[in-house]
């Protein structure tokens, strides 16, 4: 019967004015990019990013290169060239998607300890 009880509280505790106030809590996509950059890695962040541009513009001219070479050992050269960058770009953008999920998995367990905290506190006044 008491599990009833503390079920029936952690309920009212969830569907109270809480939701609307956790509910927004979740950042737009914008947002969540813009979020790596403010943590206490920014300077990792923003050195992948120019980094990322880099190799986006070897690639670029690797690929022009490529188009436009001759002989085959040239074309082995730049082909091997861009898909060295195209790889690296895609392992920066990998790293990437798991910084903002490390910021979403975060925020998730700090809303957890707020709801815990709630409900503890509901618990104790009633």
């Amino acid at each position: 019967m008491k599990d009833f009880e503390i079920d029936q509280t952690i309920r009212e505790a969830l569907v109270a004015e809480n939701d609307e106030w956790l509910n927004d809590l979740d950042p737009a996509i914008h947002e969540s990019i813009i979020e790596v950059f403010k943590g206490k890695t920014w300077w990792v962040a923003t050195y992948a990013f120019f980094v990322m541009l880099a190799l986006t513009v070897l690639a670029a001219f690797s690929a022009w290169n490529f188009f436009h070479a001759e002989a085959t050992r040239e074309l082995v050269g730049w082909a091997t060239g861009f898909l060295f960058c195209a790889t690296s770009i895609g392992m920066i953008k990998i790293w990437y998607f798991i910084e903002m999920g490390k910021n979403s998995v975060t925020r998730e367990i700090k809303r957890f300890e707020l709801q815990l905290a709630r409900v503890t506190s509901q618990i104790e006044n009633a």
